[in-house]
C-alpha cells in the first residue's frame, strides 16, 4: 500500500482552522454593527411610543377641559336657579376631580417629552459611533476576507496534489465540522480522542508505514507518530 503524504493533510487541518477561526472573526466584527442598530431600532422603537402616548394624553386632557367647561355651565345655571349648596359641591369636586387628572397628565406629558429628548441624544449619539465602527469595521472585514481567500486557495491546491482516497476522505470529514477536528493518534494502543481499542497490526500500518487508516468508531484519520 502507498505511503501517503501527511505534512499535507496536516497542513490542509491547520489551513482549515485558520478558515474556521477567520470566518468567526468576521462574524464578529460585524456583530458590532448589528449590536448598536439594534439598540437604535430599539429607541425609534421608544420614540413611537412616546409620542402616541402624548397624543393619547393630549386628546384626553382636551376631553377632560370639554367635560369642565360643561360641568362649570351646569354649576353656574344651577346657582342662577338657587340649587342647593350640597348639589353645587358635588359639581365643584367632579370639576376639582378633572382638573386635578388633567393636571396629572400634563406632568406625565412632560416626563415623557424629556424622554423623547433623551431618546433623540441618544440616536444622534449613536448614529455617530455606528458611522465610525462602520469604517473600522470595513477596513478590518476587508483584510480578513483577502486573508481567507488566500487561505481558500491554499486549500485548493493541496487537496489537488493529494490522492484522490486521501482527498475524497478529508473533504467528507471536513464537512462534518468534528469538534476536535478530523485527526486522531494512537495512545496506548487507543483512538486518542474516542478510546477505540488498536490492533498491533493496525498501530504498525499506520505509525511505521504510514498508511491512511480511520478509526473504526469516531472516523478520525489517524496520524503517525512524529506527525
Amino acid at each position: 500500500m502507498q505511503q501517503t503524504d501527511f505534512s499535507s493533510i496536516k497542513e490542509y487541518d491547520s489551513l482549515s482552522k485558520k478558515q474556521q477561526q477567520l470566518l468567526r472573526e468576521i462574524a464578529e466584527e460585524k456583530e458590532r454593527t448589528n449590536k448598536i442598530k439594534l439598540l437604535i431600532e430599539k429607541h425609534l422603537a421608544r420614540r413611537s411610543e412616546i409620542k402616541s402616548s402624548i397624543s393619547e394624553k393630549n386628546s384626553d386632557i382636551l376631553d377632560k377641559e370639554s367635560q369642565v367647561k360643561v360641568l362649570r355651565e351646569q354649576k353656574s345655571r344651577l346657582m342662577n336657579q338657587g340649587s342647593s349648596e350640597e348639589k353645587l359641591n358635588d359639581y365643584q369636586d367632579k370639576i376639582d376631580s378633572l382638573e386635578e387628572e388633567s393636571f396629572t397628565k400634563l406632568e406625565e406629558i412632560e416626563e415623557l417629552e424629556q424622554e423623547l429628548k433623551e431618546t433623540l441624544q441618544f440616536e444622534e449619539g449613536a448614529r455617530k459611533t455606528l458611522s465610525e465602527i462602520e469604517k473600522e469595521v470595513e477596513q478590518i472585514v476587508t483584510k480578513k476576507e483577502a486573508e481567507l481567500n488566500n487561505i481558500s486557495s491554499h486549500l485548493e491546491e493541496i487537496l489537488n496534489q493529494l490522492p484522490e482516497r486521501a482527498r475524497n476522505l478529508l473533504i467528507k470529514l471536513s464537512e462534518k465540522k468534528m469538534v476536535h477536528g478530523p485527526f486522531t493518534k494512537i495512545e496506548n494502543g487507543s483512538c486518542m480522542m474516542c478510546r477505540f481499542k488498536i490492533s498491533k497490526t493496525d498501530e504498525a500500518d499506520i505509525d511505521v508505514h504510514r498508511l491512511l487508516k480511520q478509526c473504526p468508531q469516531c472516523s478520525r484519520i489517524f496520524l503517525p507518530y512524529g506527525v
